[in-house]
Parts: structure tokens; C-alpha cells; sequence
């Protein structure tokens, strides 16, 4: 595999600073550095945090907005990734990409696993796909959705901002 080049390695590149992620946040300085570490590349150079962006079907939507499903899981690449997906960082859910239907949170736990069976031995699959009856529904359910069960995944538990969500008018549903 080819060594990348410096260019690849800019703080734009690194950053979240990707179409997914326009809403930039205020950085409160010491206590998210110790939260995110240095291998989280979600800082820019005018030292703030971008939400992640993450659409989502009706479903999967509605699953969140009940609190029936904790966490997201996503085939690991560039999009979804260690160095994007960071404990304490911020995320939109939305349903759809043209909707304004948002639930806001933040992640407070990350599991990387080789492939979506894996994945389930580490975090309940009813926290994943409630409509799953079993592991191996759970299994199928996902490598429908996201693809061969074999590739590398990441998840993410979404904690909801409920105070945001009433204050700020982030959920509007409209089916």
C-alpha cells in the first residue's frame, strides 16, 4: 500500500470540514481535548468541533425518536471512520437528506469490528434493530442495509440531546 502524501494529511483533509459536516460549533477548549484525544481529527484550525452528519431512513429515524435504537452502524470508510466517528462528538440524525427532520446527540461510545456478527458479540443487536427477533435476524436485517456481513463496520450509541431536541425545535417530524 502506498505511503500517503503530506498533502493528504492537511487539517482541511483531516478535519471535518467535508460536505457533511457545515455547522461548525464553538470549541470549549480543555475539557474536549481530553475527551477526544489526539487521534479524533474533528478540529479545524480556527479550533472548532463539526457536528456528524449522518442521514438515515424512516425507519431507523423513528427507531431513534422512540428510543427504541441506541446505536448507528455504518461499513467502516471514509465517512465512517475512527478518526471521524470520536466519543463526545456531536451528530445530527436526520431522516433523509432533504428533510428537516433532526434528532440531535452525542456519541459516547465507538466499537469497531471486523464484521457485523463481530459487531454483535460486542453490543446488543436489539439496541440496533429492534425489529429483530434474533442474532441471526439482526445479521441478515444489517448486511441488507449496509452490505456483506464479512467487511469491517463501525458503530456508534447516539446519547440524545432532549433538552436541545424541546429548546431548539431540532425534531420536526412531519409524517
Amino acid at each position: 500500500m502506498p505511503k500517503p502524501s503530506q498533502a493528504e494529511h492537511t487539517p482541511a483533509e483531516t478535519s471535518c470540514s467535508s460536505q457533511d459536516s457545515q455547522l461548525p460549533l464553538p470549541y470549549p477548549a480543555p475539557a474536549l481535548q481530553t475527551a477526544f484525544g489526539p487521534e479524533c481529527s474533528t478540529i479545524t484550525h480556527q479550533s472548532q468541533i463539526k457536528r456528524l452528519f449522518v442521514p438515515l431512513a424512516s425507519q431507523p429515524f423513528r427507531w431513534f425518536e422512540s428510543g427504541e435504537k441506541r446505536w448507528e452502524l455504518r461499513r467502516f470508510g471514509r465517512q465512517f471512520n475512527d478518526k471521524r466517528v470520536c466519543i463526545g462528538r456531536e451528530v445530527e440524525l436526520r431522516r433523509g437528506y432533504s428533510t428537516q427532520d433532526s434528532i440531535w446527540g452525542e456519541i459516547n461510545s465507538v466499537v469497531v469490528a471486523d464484521s457485523i456478527a463481530d459487531f454483535f458479540k460486542k453490543v446488543p443487536f436489539s439496541e440496533v434493530i429492534p425489529i429483530a427477533e434474533n442474532l441471526h435476524g439482526a445479521v441478515q436485517i444489517a448486511q441488507q442495509i449496509i452490505g456483506n456481513s464479512d467487511q469491517k463496520v463501525i458503530g456508534f450509541r447516539v446519547d440524545i440531546d432532549d433538552a436541545r431536541d424541546r429548546v431548539g425545535g431540532a425534531i420536526h417530524s412531519t409524517d
